[in-house]
C-alpha cells in the first residue's frame, strides 16, 4: 500500500512537470487605451513583428481593450498598433523571456480632424465648407451631383 501511495506521488509530480513544460506562457499582454480619456479602446488591431520586420502575430483587443499573444519565443519584438481615428503606434524593443508575460500598456492618440468629406463619387467637401447643425440638414446634400 505504501508503495502504491508513492508511485502515485511519483507520477502525480512528473504530470504536474510535464504540463508546465508543454505550456509556454511566453508572451505579451495589455490594454490599449485612449491617451486623454484613459478610456480603453476595444477591437484595435494589433500586429506583433520580429526584430527582422516579419510578422509574428495578429489580434485585437477586446471590448475592454485588453489583449493577449503567448506562444512566442524569448527574443526582441514590436508592437504596432492601428484603430480608426486614431494615430497607428509602434512600441519598438519589446523584450520577452522564457515563460514570463510582458505587460504593455499602449496609448493611442486621437487624428487631427479629417479635412475632407467625401459624400459620394461626385461631391468632395473640405472641412472648412461644412457648416451643418444637424444630421438632417447634412442628408439634404449627399445627393449624387448630377
Amino acid at each position: 500500500m505504501k508503495q502504491i501511495l508513492i508511485l502515485a506521488l511519483i507520477l502525480g509530480a512528473s504530470m504536474s512537470f510535464l504540463t508546465k513544460a508543454n505550456n509556454n506562457e511566453t508572451g505579451i499582454t495589455g490594454i490599449v487605451t485612449d491617451i486623454q480619456t484613459s478610456d480603453p479602446i476595444p477591437f484595435a488591431n494589433l500586429i506583433l513583428k520580429a526584430s527582422n520586420g516579419n510578422v509574428i502575430s495578429a489580434v485585437q483587443s477586446g471590448v475592454d481593450g485588453r489583449f493577449k499573444i503567448t506562444g512566442l519565443s524569448p527574443g526582441m519584438f514590436d508592437l504596432e498598433v492601428s484603430y480608426t481615428g486614431y494615430n497607428t503606434k509602434t512600441v519598438q524593443g519589446i523584450e520577452l523571456k522564457a515563460d514570463k508575460l510582458k505587460f504593455v500598456r499602449v496609448t493611442m492618440e486621437a487624428q487631427e480632424t479629417l479635412e475632407q468629406v467625401i459624400l459620394s463619387k461626385d461631391v468632395i467637401l473640405s472641412a472648412d465648407q461644412i457648416q451643418y447643425s444637424s444630421l438632417e440638414e447634412l442628408s439634404n446634400i449627399s445627393a449624387p451631383a448630377t
